[in-house]
Parts: C-alpha cells; structure tokens; sequence
C-alpha cells in the first residue's frame, strides 16, 4: 500500500500543478479519496490521512531544486 499510496502522491501533485491540465479537470479531494479505495489489504486508509494529504499537497506542491532551478533559469530568459 505504500507504493501505491506513494504513485497516487506524486499523481496528485502533477494533477494539482501541472499549468496544462484545466481547473474543471483537476482532481477533487473527494476524488483523491475515492482514487485511493481498498490500497490497503483490501481496506481503506483513514479518510482524514487521505485529506489531510491533498491539503498539504494542494498547499505546498512537491518540487526538486533542479526543476525549481530550472524554472527560475527560464523566467530569467537564460538557457
């Protein structure tokens, strides 16, 4: 469940921040909880654990110092 859990993290980020996916087409917390389902043996994780994580991830976005780097490098106009 852990693996699983894990992709579905690095899922929703992507969803929540990519600029090319639309806001009607982001996905919900509801969502995000439905999404993550019988993960665990079968069962479900805490819903407040699965919301809690969609706030944290809709509030703080995952990010490496690479691509941050990178970002700051382009908004620049360097190469």
């Amino acid at each position: 469940s852990a693996f699983i859990l894990a992709f579905s993290i690095i899922m929703l980020n992507t969803d929540l921040h990519n600029p090319a996916i639309k806001e009607e087409r982001r996905m919900t917390k509801e969502g995000f909880i439905r999404n993550n389902r019988g993960i665990c043996d079968g069962g479900d994780l805490p819903q407040e654990l699965l919301s809690s994580i969609f706030d944290r991830i809709q509030k703080d976005p995952i990010s490496l110092k690479e691509d941050d780097e990178a970002r700051e490098r382009v908004g620049d106009g360097k190469k």
